[in-house]
């Protein structure tokens, strides 16, 4: 094995080693499947609900008429 020059020189030494290469990464992907269905569920949650009155006025406000024989806007 020499020195990597070009890209197809990196190229045929992936190529060369795509073996070890999958089964590394399969075998991490093994390892952490497993490591994570082995761990304890584990579910915490915490909620707040603040409910307040509802704020209605007592009396309305008078209601303005248009027409100008029943005191509204002229």
């Amino acid at each position: 094995m020499g020195p990597i020059y070009s890209l197809a020189d990196f190229l045929d030494m992936v190529r060369r080693r795509i073996g070890v290469i999958s089964f590394v990464f399969i075998a991490g992907c093994f390892a952490s499947l497993y490591w994570a269905l082995s761990q304890p569920h584990i579910y915490e949650s915490a909620e707040v609900i603040q409910i307040e009155q509802p704020k209605i006025a007592d009396r309305w406000p008078p209601r303005r008429s248009k027409d100008p024989r029943r005191g509204g806007c002229s």
